[in-house]
């Protein structure tokens, strides 16, 4: 009898560590990461899943307002991590392979195991626009009514001086400078988050009130614009006659007088430049390269 007894404890001691090694077996894992922009800024609402051999189809999680993700209770084996774009958001890790939201995390852990840093980061492209405009005044702001300008050259170059290249692009490369249309306006998009220089190409004939460069540091997502103001030099010329009649006008046989000194004044009323007439030729008393107002006034000798 004893030793029935005694084989019986034996048999259920044994069933007992059986039971505790199978469930030992089966103890459960996690997998965890994050979701944010290119700036570390947390991103939530996005769909990150979960798939593989010990899974019934495909587990997603919403990524919280941390921008974190969890998926708890997952049987010992492999798994693959993935995450779906939102609309006009692109992957930068992990690195996709085709395409935004194929960069994804292959995932292999035993029973207990916990795997968190399954990271995931996204930004979306950014844009440069420039605005040309004459600027009638010269006072470095676009008045209303100032025109937009055509034709002006601007290029974009990347942190390091150099022009922008494919390399700064998401998708095609666009020129690296590029000109301003009827609206005066041209622009690049589609460039990637970085720092960015814009580069007006002088033309002949004009001068800028505005900087002729801007530089822009740009993060996810942003939209750069820089308007850029030209003027062309304006100009005061005298003409003196021989006023026969003292009637205040020039007949036709009324001749030009030569040797007659002319003073241009600033607003405040001080000297700009002085000039003489000479017989068949106006005196250009100022070739200006900035716009002000202006007094001619003639030099009377005693």
């Amino acid at each position: 009898m004893r030793n029935k007894i005694s084989k019986f404890m034996f048999l259920m001691i044994l069933s007992l560590a059986l039971v505790s090694v199978g469930f030992a077996q089966r103890q459960t894992g996690s997998i965890a990461g994050q979701v944010a922009d290119d700036e570390g800024n947390a991103l939530p609402g996005v769909t990150v899943s979960v798939s593989g051999p010990n899974l019934q189809g495909v587990v997603d999680y919403i990524s919280t307002d941390m921008g974190s993700f969890r998926f708890p209770s997952l049987p010992p084996g492999t798994y693959t991590v993935s995450e779906l774009c939102e609309d006009d958001w692109l992957q930068s890790f992990p690195t996709p392979t085709n395409g935004c939201g194929s960069g994804v995390y292959d995932v292999v852990f035993m029973s207990g195991e916990v795997h968190t840093d399954n990271d995931f980061g996204n930004y979306r492209p950014t844009d440069v626009t420039v605005h040309k405009f004459q600027d009638c005044n010269a006072d470095g702001v676009r008045d209303p009514g100032e025109p937009h300008l055509a034709g002006f050259e601007f290029c974009l170059y990347d942190a390091a001086g150099n022009l922008v290249s494919a390399d700064d692009f998401v998708g095609a490369a666009q020129d690296a400078c590029q000109t301003t249309g009827s609206d005066g306006m041209a622009g690049w998009t589609g460039l990637l988050p970085g720092v960015y220089t814009v580069r007006e190409t002088a033309m002949p004939d004009w001068y800028a009130s505005t900087p002729d460069s801007k530089v822009f540091d740009l993060d996810s997502g942003d939209s750069g614009t820089g308007i850029f103001g030209n003027f062309q030099a304006a100009q005061v010329i005298a003409h003196k006659v021989h006023d026969l009649n003292g009637d205040g006008w020039q007949d036709a046989d009324e001749p030009e007088v030569a040797g007659f000194e002319f003073c241009l004044l600033d607003a405040a009323g001080n000297p700009v430049m002085r000039a003489k007439t000479r017989i068949h030729e106006a005196v250009e008393v100022s070739d200006m390269g900035d716009y002000d107002h202006y007094m001619i006034k003639e030099i009377f000798e005693q």
